[in-house]
């Protein structure tokens, strides 16, 4: 089996486990998430925060967003960009515009910034927070792209159901720095 069926094959898998979480264990994990978002952000490092418009079972960082605009954190959201993304700045209530692939995307009059920190939407995850996404490899490439020139903090975000025993990793995926579900934060641990 190739590494392409391997991932096709967990996707399929995480998909099922994300979308079998009902409406109530969805809304208090999105809370209980932005709860540990706003105290962890207390250690970020300056600057902004780009996050994401959760898109079909993703966990919903929409009231995380609020609360961190709210103190005081200057927040983005991404814009597809040819094969990677860039990052817009943007305020919670702004219009959307809608983007390839289905995406919720600020509006091209705003600015384009350089985060600090980047959210990141996570399909599953390991104990050496090797992330699967969709497939298309956008956080990859702008993850790449970005700490080719900058240090930055990348956070995976997830419910705690969608932690894998293991993801296969190819020389292009990028790590995460940390993940953060609704039962706990987790580091990488590369020798379990």
């Amino acid at each position: 089996m190739t590494f392409s069926e391997k991932k096709q094959g967990l996707r399929q898998t995480f998909r099922r486990i994300r979308q079998a979480l009902s409406p109530a264990e969805r809304v208090q994990a999105a809370e209980t998430l932005a709860s540990r978002l706003v105290a962890l952000s207390r250690d970020w490092p300056s600057g902004i925060i780009a996050g994401y418009w959760p898109m079909g079972s993703e966990i919903d960082l929409r009231p995380a967003l609020i609360k961190l605009e709210n103190n005081g954190h200057r927040l983005a959201l991404p814009v597809i960009n040819d094969q990677s993304l860039l990052f817009r700045s943007y305020q919670m209530g702004e219009p959307l515009h809608q983007g390839p692939l289905q995406t919720q995307e600020p509006s091209p009059h705003n600015p384009d910034c350089r985060p600090a920190v980047v959210l990141v939407p996570v399909l599953a995850f390991d104990h050496r927070l090797r992330r699967l996404g969709q497939g298309a490899g956008f956080y990859d490439r702008t993850l790449a792209d970005l700490r080719k020139n900058t240090s930055v903090l990348s956070i995976g975000l997830a419910f705690d159901c969608q932690r894998a025993e293991t993801i296969p990793a190819e020389p292009h995926d990028q790590p995460l720095d940390l993940v953060v579900t609704e039962q706990s934060i987790y580091t990488p641990h590369p020798d379990r």
